[in-house]
């Protein structure tokens, strides 16, 4: 099967890379009560938990190091 990766720049790296942090920061028990309604917001981006689950910040973890340890550059 091909891989169709989109190709980033350093910018758009970084952005989705801090993007993903911030999504870990707003999972777990350890979340202020305003952060678990925001975590709310977002749910329309995994059709309501019924066919994709978001990641756990574990696998939050592992992408992200997948990511930063990527053989390509960000352009």
């Amino acid at each position: 099967m091909e891989s169709h990766k989109p190709r980033l720049d350093k910018r758009e790296f970084a952005t989705v890379l801090a993007a993903l942090r911030f999504w870990q920061s707003k999972l777990g028990p350890d979340r202020y009560p305003a952060q678990a309604r925001a975590h709310m917001d977002f749910e329309p981006y995994f059709e309501d938990g019924k066919k994709f689950a978001p990641l756990s910040k574990e696998e939050i973890d592992s992408l992200c190091e997948r990511i930063n340890t990527a053989e390509e550059e960000p352009v």
